[in-house]
């Protein structure tokens, strides 16, 4: 009768070890999980914000070069500035699908090659280009990381 109820203690506490051991696994894979989850939300924001300010810094330089067409070295930097910014917008991860299925890339470069272009009004196109493709990144930057600002989550920006 000793050695029966010694067996019933021994199965009863290896059963409760196993089930600790099964909530242990599901916790820690839940952790795993949540641990993945945020890497990737780090992630999408840390590619969003290089997208947006790789953009506006590579604009911002062709616009200089263009006001004053001083130097042939402001030319130079524009041009530079403009290959980074292609560079930074082809080797995105985890926003691909967004750059490639609104033509991000199409986009800067037709506001970039309005800029290069010696006349106002085509200068004043690619200012208006590179305004939309500056909002349209910053709206779905909010989108995806499921951030709403004030003001600009209306039409009117």
């Amino acid at each position: 009768m000793a050695n029966l109820f010694a067996v019933g203690i021994y199965v009863w506490f290896t059963r409760r070890i196993y089930q600790a051991s099964v909530e242990q696994a599901k916790a820690s894979q839940d952790l795993a999980r949540s641990q993945r989850q945020q890497w990737e939300l780090d992630s999408r924001k840390e590619e969003w914000r290089e997208l947006i300010d790789t953009v506006t810094l590579c604009f911002n330089k062709i616009e200089l070069a263009w006001r004053f067409r001083s130097t042939a070295d402001r030319w130079v930097e524009a041009q530079s500035a403009a290959l980074d910014a292609e560079r930074v917008i082809e080797d995105r991860l985890f926003i691909t699908e967004f750059v490639e299925r609104e033509g991000v890339l199409k986009a800067w470069r037709e506001a970039k090659d309005k800029a290069f272009s010696a006349g106002i009004v085509e200068h004043q196109e690619s200012q208006q280009k590179l305004a939309a493709l500056h909002q349209m990144l910053v709206r779905a930057a909010q989108a995806d990381l499921g951030v709403a600002v004030r003001g600009l989550d209306t039409a009117d920006g």
